[in-house]
């Protein structure tokens, strides 16, 4: 198991003291607070972020990432598993009015917590089957599936709520869909 916030910050350090320290080296990198990765990660048991108590960004969207499970404490926060990836999310915990976005490449599982992006977009898509266990909130709430999805708590959006299979031929099984 990768301790990717330990590498985040021991990249930013070894290249501080390099004396790398150039307007192009901090952009790229941010700043030590945001966890970004230019690699694909491959972890086999779960993932935990916390860009420094949520005040850094997420960002992991390179392509061949396998987080497996998921939790990920940052402001905003943008994660992308690769194709056929399938990623079980135990916890997202985003800042106030700060967009989340979450895609694998296969099946989009959310375990029951909440995810309340309060006036910023929230957007869900999976490569497969997309399995909503846990309550939602948001400006504009976009769910994206392939093959179905299965809502199963209630989801507030204050904007546009949007819900899509892409194959046409899977189902949109909803149980509970109202607002708080």
């Amino acid at each position: 198991v990768a301790n990717l916030v330990l590498v985040l910050f021991l990249v930013w350090f070894i290249a501080s003291l390099a004396g790398a320290d150039q307007p192009d080296v901090k952009q790229a990198m941010g700043h030590p607070l945001v966890a970004l990765a230019f690699s694909a990660l491959i972890i086999s048991g779960t993932t935990s972020i916390d860009a420094n108590g949520g005040v850094g960004n997420v960002t992991l969207t390179t392509a061949g990432n396998n987080l497996n499970n998921l939790s990920v404490i940052g402001n905003a926060i943008d994660v992308r598993e690769g194709a056929g990836s399938a990623l079980t999310v135990l916890l997202v915990d985003s800042g106030l009015n700060q967009p989340v976005r979450l895609e694998a490449g296969h099946n989009l599982d959310l375990q029951a917590f909440l995810i309340d992006t309060g006036s910023a977009d929230l957007t869900l898509v999976s490569g497969n089957v997309l399995t909503v266990s846990n309550q939602l909130a948001g400006h504009n709430i976009s769910l994206t599936a392939v093959n179905g999805i299965g809502i199963h708590r209630p989801i507030h959006a204050t904007g546009n709520f949007f819900a899509t299979t892409t194959s046409g031929s899977g189902p949109l099984k909803t149980e509970i869909v109202s607002p708080r």
